[in-house]
């Protein structure tokens, strides 16, 4: 689901009924009125979430094999006993970002109409992640807890990756990146902040004069008590889907992305089209032209991987199963009892291309800086080099005219 930021919310916004607050703490509004309809305005809490209503039967099915692993195989009680997604209300969550191995616990309290799982600040700034469209999972925390064993992670680099090594429970504001602390918790802006604006000071002249979580961090007002200045109808009126998503290819994402930009009196496109190509594709770009060329080859056969090419072209594997005599214990006879499957590499072309294309269009069509045209025109060619013979260049008809 899409990271969103959200700090407070109604229960008819997430599609809960208020009296089931009640059992999870929200007792009272921000105005500390008792809470007694869906409409009354109440503040998160730091490790709540907001579920989008597309994985709602996700969830509902887990929670059901959940139950039936708890029962046939461990000959425990059903622990969920959920039929409609209400039922998950107040359930515990891991929340996991990608390439990490650190979850993060939280609980279910409501549904939302879009593709987003929202939830506070602080809780996605915990999972490593900053809210500019990152997209993170959640689990059942039961499911977390019984389907897990770090023997059934691979055992090769990165392999500990995307798994809940670790469970956050009890979240700590000091511990979170500094870009949430900047958030700011204020009901108004002082005037001095409008004025300062004209004068296009530096945002940290008036970071003491602004509240922002950072200067409120050594006492609950760092995770309660936050504000808001503009309010809203409804958290999901707007897109349902992240533009993301529903453009499909690469082009046309950055086309989406330089074209709005493109609107902005305040964007300068030609160094947004260079800060992506700088910061994305051309990391990219290097980063698989150097897998490429340090990478292993894997049979496809019994999925045995090499250094270096064998001379035979063929995995030369022992076969243990139809080796015989010394065989068995690894000792090879010419050919006799090996693998003999088929070799492929693990790193293909493609993955190196892939951005090339999308990088040219962008400097075509919007522009970049002479020295990321160069950096970029000459990995091109390092790309070309490696994959095309120069010597051997087929040459057509039209070629001598």
């Amino acid at each position: 689901m899409s990271d969103v930021p959200i700090t407070h919310f109604t229960a008819d916004e997430i599609s809960v009924p208020w009296p089931r607050l009640l059992d999870l703490g929200y007792s009272h509004d921000i105005d500390g009125n008792a809470l007694e309809s869906g409409t009354q305005m109440m503040e998160i809490f730091p490790q709540d979430f907001i579920v989008s209503k597309s994985g709602a039967d996700f969830f509902l099915r887990t929670a059901k094999y959940l139950d039936d692993l708890l029962e046939r195989f461990y000959g425990l009680p059903r622990f969920y006993n959920a039929e409609v997604a209400e039922d998950l209300v107040g359930q515990l969550l891991i929340g996991l970002a990608p390439h990490t191995s650190g979850g993060v616990l939280s609980r279910i309290i409501g549904w939302s109409n879009s593709s987003g799982g929202y939830a506070h600040t602080l809780f996605h700034a915990s999972k490593r992640r900053n809210c500019d469209g990152d997209e993170d999972a959640i689990m059942l925390l039961m499911d977390g807890l019984l389907n897990f064993s770090k023997k059934i992670l691979p055992a090769n680099r990165g392999g500990q990756m995307d798994a809940p090594l670790v469970l956050t429970t009890r979240l700590n504001p000091t511990e979170v990146d500094k870009e949430a602390l900047n958030v700011d918790a204020a009901w108004y802006y002082p005037s001095s902040f409008y004025e300062a604006s004209k004068q296009q000071v530096h945002p940290k002249v008036l970071e003491k004069e602004l509240d922002i979580i950072e200067n409120r961090l050594g006492n609950v007002s760092a995770v309660r008590g936050y504000g808001y200045t503009h309010d809203t109808r409804c958290i999901d009126e707007g897109p349902a889907l992240s533009a993301y998503k529903t453009l499909e290819t690469m082009v046309d994402k950055m086309n989406g992305q330089l074209r709005l930009g493109g609107r902005l009196r305040a964007v300068d496109v030609k160094n947004v089209a260079s800060s992506v190509v700088r910061s994305h594709f051309l990391p990219d770009l290097r980063g698989n032209l150097v897998a490429f060329t340090r990478q292993k080859i894997r049979c496809v056969s019994c999925g045995h991987s090499y250094r270096r090419m064998p001379l035979s072209g063929q995995c030369i594997q022992s076969n243990k199963k139809a080796a015989y005599g010394l065989g068995s214990h690894g000792v090879s006879g010419g050919d006799r009892g090996t693998c003999k499957g088929n070799l492929a590499l693990t790193v293909s072309q493609g993955a190196v291309r892939k951005y090339i294309k999308v990088t040219k269009h962008v400097m075509e069509t919007y522009g970049v800086d002479h020295y990321t045209k160069q950096n970029v025109e000459w990995l091109a060619a390092s790309v070309e080099s490696l994959f095309n013979n120069d010597k051997a260049k087929q040459l057509l008809l039209s070629d001598f005219l």
